[in-house]
């Protein structure tokens, strides 16, 4: 009889913002200039010393979503930057 072989749970991690071209530095390798995701590097770490293997989440069409959730066995939605409370008719403070 073989060896039971588990495989880490896959965690889908959502980026966490798009970054258009003129709002950042362009490095030589990145050009063109184009559009970016940015996803910090401890939200990948934090998903490994759990003992998942990361899933990095680009945004999709929604027909895609269902499919997608289905071979994933959790989802981290990682933060971004603060949101203006205008833009959820939030108040300031």
């Amino acid at each position: 009889m073989g060896a039971v072989v588990s495989r880490p749970p896959l965690v889908g991690v959502s980026t966490s913002e798009v970054r258009r071209a003129v709002d950042h530095s362009v490095v030589p390798q990145g050009e063109p200039s184009r559009r970016e995701l940015a996803l910090g590097e401890r939200y990948l770490d934090s998903v490994r010393s759990a003992g998942g293997l990361p899933v990095i989440l680009t945004p999709v069409h929604g027909s895609a979503i269902d499919p997608l959730l289905e071979r994933l066995d959790a989802v981290c939605l990682s933060g971004g930057p603060d949101m203006d409370p205008g833009t959820y008719g939030g108040k300031y403070h």
